[in-house]
C-alpha cells in the first residue's frame, strides 16, 4: 500500500511539473532577430546610469576619461547579452590605447517583450557597414580575463562623420526605424540629472572639436 501511495504521489508530482512547464511555456515569447526590430518603440532611460561617465565638458575630457578611442565599423547585428547588444566591432584606426583589431562591444540598449527597446540616454546602435569614433571604457571579462568594451558615456560617447544631434520632442508612438540614422535619441524632459538640451549642445560642441580625428 506504501508503495502505492508513493508512486501515486510521485506521479502526481510528475503531472503538476509537466502542466506548469507547458503554462510558463506558452507565457513566454521569444525575442525577435536584431534585424527585425524596426517597428518596436523606442524608449529613452537613465537605468544604466552607474555604468557611465556623464561629467565631460569637451573633447579633451571625454578623451582624457576613455581608456581607448577608435575608428571602428561593424557588420554585426549583434546578440542580446548581458541588457545589451553585444557585437563584434572592426578597429579601423587606433586615436588612443592599444587594442587588438577586432572587439567585443557592449552597446547600452535592451529589447522587451511588449515590443519597445529601452536605451539608456538615447543610446543608438552601430549600424552595419557605418564608420565611427568610439570613446571607450575598457572592462575585464571575469570569466576569462579578455578585454570588453562599453562606450565610456553613453549619449556623448560616439560619433559619426557629419551628424549633429537635435533634441526630440517626447512621442510614445516613437519607433526604432524613426531614429536608426539619427546621432543620438534625446529626449526633451527626460528625467535624468542634466538638462537634455545642454547634452545636444554639447554632443555637437564634441563633434566640431574633433574634426581633425576623422580621416
Amino acid at each position: 500500500m506504501a508503495k502505492r501511495l508513493i508512486a501515486l504521489c510521485i506521479m502526481l508530482s510528475a503531472m503538476v511539473s509537466f502542466a506548469l512547464a507547458a503554462y510558463v511555456k506558452s507565457t513566454m515569447h521569444s525575442l525577435p532577430d536584431l534585424d527585425q526590430i524596426d517597428g518596436y518603440r523606442y524608449v529613452c532611460e537613465g537605468s544604466y546610469r552607474h555604468l557611465y561617465t556623464h561629467d565631460a565638458k569637451g573633447l579633451e575630457d571625454l578623451m582624457e576619461n576613455s581608456d581607448a578611442v577608435v575608428l571602428a565599423k561593424t557588420d554585426d547585428a549583434g546578440v542580446l547579452k548581458a541588457r545589451s547588444i553585444k557585437k563584434q566591432i572592426h578597429v579601423i584606426e587606433r586615436i588612443k590605447g592599444d587594442t587588438e583589431d577586432y572587439l567585443a562591444y557592449y552597446e547600452p540598449v535592451y529589447l522587451m517583450h511588449d515590443h519597445s527597446i529601452i536605451a539608456d540616454r538615447g543610446y543608438l546602435p552601430m549600424l552595419p557597414g557605418h564608420e565611427y569614433l568610439l570613446f571607450l571604457k575598457e572592462v575585464k571579462n571575469p570569466e576569462d580575463e579578455t578585454c570588453l568594451y562599453y562606450p565610456v558615456s553613453s549619449d556623448i560617447g560616439k560619433y559619426e562623420k557629419g551628424k549633429k544631434a537635435t533634441l526630440w520632442q517626447y512621442d510614445e508612438s516613437i519607433t526604432y526605424r524613426d531614429v536608426k540614422e539619427e546621432a543620438v535619441y534625446l529626449v526633451e524632459g527626460s528625467d535624468f540629472a542634466q538638462d537634455m538640451q545642454e547634452r545636444v549642445d554639447l554632443y555637437n560642441k564634441i563633434c566640431d572639436e574633433m574634426e581633425d580625428l576623422w580621416r
